[in-house]
């Protein structure tokens, strides 16, 4: 699907009624090195589980490695098409976050790889990004997001368009916000 196709159908389907939702890493960007990328760090879990340690401890350690080289790593947009994407539905709405796994521990790490590294049109559209960042700590984004419109008075809300390469965020979402029509999106296989 190309993005003009895509821009017309979002239109449809975003109005006043609809809050839209994006993951940050392998959805809106991507690290430019294996190191650092969510692939490495699914790797170190799975390296860590063949020598015995459990499924819980091996999820901690590998995300405290992943969370560490984040220092050193340089992120870039997933691709031309999903900027365009992204700036056409942040330039329609006003009513949308970008719901993040990363944990409040990098959140400086994760403004300055933001701001070293993706490209924006003005000052004021990075500084409105990083003001809708909601970092989930690798807790359940339909409990994160549900809190965040009980906190926010979100009354007006009817939809709520989500983009996650992860199918599980997505249903997460689905089964805590049960009372919002829920349209999930994988950018990555447009």
């Amino acid at each position: 699907m190309n993005s003009r196709k895509l821009s017309f159908s979002v239109k449809k389907i975003v109005d006043q009624s609809t809050f839209v939702c994006f993951d940050l890493d392998d959805t809106l960007v991507k690290a430019t090195t294996y190191f650092g990328s969510e692939k490495w760090e699914q790797e170190i879990k799975n390296s860590l589980r063949s020598k015995g340690i459990s499924k819980d401890e091996a999820t901690l350690q590998a995300i405290n490695f992943w969370q560490e080289a984040q220092k050193k790593v340089t992120i870039k947009w997933n691709s031309t098409e999903i900027y365009k994407i992204f700036f056409e539905i942040t330039n329609y709405t006003n009513q949308w976050c970008i719901l993040t796994a990363r944990s409040d521990q990098i959140k400086s790490v994760t403004i300055e790889q933001i701001k070293k590294s993706l490209d924006f049109e003005n000052e004021d559209h990075h500084n409105t990004l990083v003001n809708r960042l909601i970092f989930c700590g690798g807790m359940n984004k339909g409990k994160i997001l549900k809190d965040f419109f009980h906190k926010n008075k979100m009354i007006s809300i009817k939809k709520i368009l989500i983009f996650d390469d992860k199918e599980k965020n997505i249903n997460d979402i689905k089964n805590h916000l049960k009372d919002f029509h829920v349209i999930g999106m994988d950018l990555n296989e447009l």
